[in-house]
Order: structure tokens, then sequence, then C-alpha cells
């Protein structure tokens, strides 16, 4: 009723108009083309013009103040639905290049829409480089990590479950993650999880496993990387010779080995210098103690000509005999720790440095005094002294790069 009341009402304005149009017929020329314009809306010439015309009338009026939220509402619904249908249409490659934008965080809740966002948000180029660094790991997400295939991954101090890799899917029972780079620092995982979690990874070029439990079975999964170049297991537990010895026969392509504070015995230490790599450039082997002898680091040096960087801190039993054996041996040696190395007391042994061209960096903590270690600085210019307190040898992560293993970024 009430809008047929307002259809009664305007339509009646528009006779009175009409009447009011026909007295007043001298309008100014520049009014004329208004005359026309309200002439074609409002005046009705016949009965079907005049229908139609109240047809126009109806469509155009000012609807109640429900209807016209109604109205609009609707019409931004319709918006909304045209743009999902343009997104539903492009095609497998364009949505790829847009999710390659988006954090991986975003493409699990991506993945969540249909079963084409989750095929496509679950490729594995998206997928290159994951860090889990300080989580908290189940035994499925493990899973379904390793599912992605990843080259680089992080989980440093991380914290896992027990126990890993359980229950497998299917996809997972047999699967060989292609991995490459892997970051498991001071990770809390059993040994059991360890070595079932590295029998997974057979394509590894650099690993971390600082401050686990390496067992012979955690050795014997590392010793799967015929391809391995860089090893970090320092201040690692229960080392032993037998799991040594495989990792340096079927590793022999290793560039860089740390084996500090690791508490290796006399036969670890007679096994690792007569077996490892002869290539090797960078290896350490501080906190030895009493056990690594100067025959050691004869055998050691003698073939292994091609090191560039060699840390022997804080090994109490070597002696100055070693400055010869070292000169004589490594013409490409670039720098060389030999901190708390306290059997080589007297300054001027180590004047013998200025003979090597190729040394750079001798770093010598904890065995001179102030005044004494300003006098050594002065003697053995250009070689930087004591510049690198600490070893880098092997370790993922280096002074404030603490987003990139290896120089390899962990996330875009």
């Amino acid at each position: 009723m009430y809008s047929r009341k307002r259809v009664r009402t305007v339509e009646n304005s528009i006779i009175e108009d009409e009447e009011d149009l026909k007295k007043s017929r001298s309008l100014p020329n520049n009014d004329q083309e208004n005359e026309n314009n309200v002439c074609k809306i409002s005046t009705p010439t016949s009965p079907v013009r005049s229908q139609q015309s109240l047809q126009c009338v109806e469509n155009v009026m000012i609807t109640p103040p429900d209807e016209k939220k109604s109205f609009i509402k609707k019409k931004k619904y319709n918006q909304l639905t045209a743009r999902q249908v343009e997104l539903s249409s492009l095609s497998d490659e364009i949505i790829l290049m847009i999710f390659q934008y988006l954090p991986q965080k975003n493409l699990i809740i991506c993945a969540q829409v249909c079963e084409k966002w989750k095929r496509i948000a679950y490729d594995e180029s998206l997928w290159e480089r994951i860090d889990l660094a300080c989580s908290r790991l189940k035994s499925d997400q493990v899973a379904y990590m390793l599912q992605r295939n990843p080259k680089v991954l992080r989980m440093a101090q991380s914290e896992f479950i027990s126990p890993v890799l359980k229950t497998l899917p299917p996809s997972v029972g047999d699967l060989i993650c292609q991995v490459q780079y892997l970051d498991l620092s001071m990770a809390h995982i059993t040994r059991q999880d360890l070595a079932k979690l590295l029998s997974k990874c057979c394509n590894l070029r650099k690993l971390s496993v600082e401050h686990c439990v390496t067992d012979i079975a955690v050795c014997a999964s590392i010793a799967n990387n015929s391809h391995l170049q860089v090893l970090n297991m320092s201040q690692c537990y229960l080392v032993e010779r037998e799991g040594l010895e495989e990792i340096l026969l079927n590793c022999s392509e290793l560039k860089q080995l740390n084996l500090a504070w690791t508490n290796l015995q006399q036969d670890d230490i007679d096994t690792v210098c007569k077996l490892v790599n002869k290539d090797i450039e960078e290896l350490n082997l501080s906190g030895c103690g009493k056990e690594l002898l100067n025959s050691n680091i004869a055998d050691l040096v003698s073939q292994c000509k091609s090191l560039i960087r060699l840390d022997l801190s804080d090994c109490l039993s070597i002696t100055h005999a070693v400055i010869d054996i070292i000169i004589n041996n490594l013409d490409d040696l670039q720098e060389l720790s030999l901190s708390r190395c306290y059997s080589i007391k007297l300054p001027h042994h180590y004047m013998k440095f200025t003979a090597m061209k190729s040394l750079k960096y001798l770093n010598l903590f904890g065995i001179f005094p102030k005044h004494l270690e300003e006098t050594i600085k002065n003697s053995i210019h250009p070689i930087e002294f004591n510049k690198n307190k600490f070893s880098t040898i092997a370790r993922p992560t280096v002074g404030i790069r603490r987003s990139s293993i290896w120089g390899q970024r962990t996330h875009d």
C-alpha cells in the first residue's frame, strides 16, 4: 500500500507539471535541452506509454529504508562473487606465482580452501627452505615436513616428541628426502629418533648435529651420505671409533670436519688422522686434552696438504715441535689456532710462523699475559693476532647471519 500511494502521488505531480508546461511554452533557448529531457521522462502520450512511464517511475522511486539496505548488500555480494569466479578461472601457474609471495604459514591456510589450492600450495618449489628452529615437533609434523621435500632445513634447538616417525603415512614410508642442508644443532632428540630421521636423508651436503648423541647407529645413518662435504659434530656424545671409521670411509668428499670437545680417545684420534679425506680444507680437533700427540699431527699434515684452517686449541700434549711440522707441510694454511696449548710456552717459538707466507691469522688465547701479547702481535706482523676467539669451522650459523645456514637462506 505504501508504494502504490507513492506511485499515485507521483502520477498526479506529473500531470500538474504537464499542465504548467502547456501554459508556459515560451522558455529561453538555453533551457530547451532541459525541457526536452523532462518531457522524455514524464510526458505520457498513450495508455501504453503511460503504463511504461509509471513502471519507470516505480523503478526509480526512493524505496523504504529496509529495502534500500538489502539492495545495496545484494549488489556488493554480486561483485564479490564475480571476483571469486575470476580467481578460480586462473591457471595453476598464475596461482603458483601468487603463492610465492606468501609466507609458509599462510600457505597452510590456503591449502584448506579446496583441492586445487591444496595441490598448488604443496608444490615443492614453495617448500625448498623450511625454518623450524626452536619448535616443538610431533611425529606426524616431522613426517609431513619431510614429505614437502625441502632442500634447506633448519631445526636447531627444536624439541622432538618421541617417538619420531613411528606411524608413517604410505606416502612417507619409503620416502628418501632430498634435503641437502640440515641443521640439528642442540636439538632435543633421542639417539634412536636421530638415527631414524637421518636414515631418511641420503643426499646431504652439509650437516650439523652439534651437542647431540651420536652413537654407532647415528654415525651409520650419516655415512649413507656419500657426497657429504661439511660435518659439524662438535660437543657430541658417545662418539666411538667404529662410527667415525664408517663416516670417514664412506664420506670421501669431506671438506670441513668439526670434532671439537667430543671426548675422543687415543684410538679415535688415530682413526681420524689416518682416514680423513686427503683433500680436507678445514679441521677442528680442539679439546682433545692429553690424547692428541705430536705423532698424530705428523700423520695428519703429511697427507692433508690442502688444509686452510686448523684448530688444535686445548690440546695439552703437543709441544713446540708441532710448529716445525706444520710449517714444513702446510703451504696453504691461512688460519691456525693453538689457544691454551700450555706446552708451547716460549714466545720465540711462535716467531717461526712469519716464514709462512700464506698464514693470515694466528690465535693464541689464554697462553700469555697482556704485555707479552702486544709484543708477539708486533713481532709476527702482518699476521693477524687473536682475531677469532671462537671457531667457525663447519658451523651452520656464523655471526649475525641468523636467518641462514652455510650461506643458504632458511626462509624467503
